[in-house]
């Protein structure tokens, strides 16, 4: 080859190896702003909220994902699960729910705060000492946005195993209810009855008496040893039942 030919081969290698470097500069350049905002949104989760917090404009999202903070407290009552800011947590918040903040914020050119999960209490960090958590936003009018659901489904025999715990009426309605079923109702009058009793009626209601007072000792005496609180006072409560 003289001094005036060119090796077209080698020069198109160069041309690659250039783009090749400038390619892999601008990946690495995306990848690490992505790991800047990633950790950004991860120090936000960690951090306690502020109690100023200012919330996002609820029409950034679908009215779908929107629920009051009566609705939180409603489902929180009735399947026995805490409220409460996303700092508590104990286990990490799933990637794709940090990913789902990411693309919000830089969508709508926002920065979400004062995230809040809804999670059984074991999943919490509580001052005293089925895992389906919620991950939360708080919004402009009061309502919350929801961010990210992880997790499976909720078993739906929870409702009704932790119905009792909602409030004191509803284990005063649950004992009651249970002594009915089981003075007037499951129990034959072959069983209640002797070979000299007429009816039983008044056998019963003596049962429904006698039920409502054993269910109701046994009932206090496990509250207090076990420190159990109604679900409609701790369902955003930081402290342990």
């Amino acid at each position: 080859m003289s001094l005036f030919e060119v090796d077209l081969q080698e020069k198109l290698e160069d041309i690659r190896s250039v783009s090749e470097k400038k390619a892999m500069k601008e990946i690495q350049a995306i990848l690490s702003s992505i790991d800047s905002a990633d950790k950004r949104i991860s120090d936000k989760l960690s951090r306690p909220n502020s109690m100023d917090v200012v919330g996002a404009d609820p029409e950034m999202f679908m009215p779908s994902a929107l629920f009051s903070i009566e609705d939180i407290k409603t489902l929180c009552i009735q399947y026995r699960l805490r409220f409460l800011d996303a700092s508590h947590f104990k286990l990490p918040i799933p990637y794709e729910a940090i990913a789902k903040i990411q693309r919000i914020e830089s969508k709508e050119n926002i920065s979400l705060e004062g995230f809040k999960i809804v999670a059984p209490a074991g999943l919490f960090n509580l001052e005293y000492k089925d895992k389906d958590p919620m991950l939360f936003a708080p919004l402009s009018d009061g309502r919350y946005a929801l961010i990210h659901k992880w997790g499976g489904e909720m078993s739906a025999f929870r409702k009704y195993m932790v119905f009792p715990l909602r409030s004191f009426q509803h284990i005063l309605f649950s004992l009651v209810g249970l002594a009915f079923a089981i003075s007037f109702l499951f129990i034959p009058d072959s069983v209640i009855m002797g070979p000299y009793d007429q009816s039983s009626l008044s056998l019963r209601v003596v049962l429904f008496f006698y039920l409502i007072i054993a269910m109701g000792g046994l009932t206090l005496l496990y509250g207090f040893s076990r420190v159990k609180n109604f679900s409609n006072v701790l369902w955003n409560s930081r402290y342990d039942d």
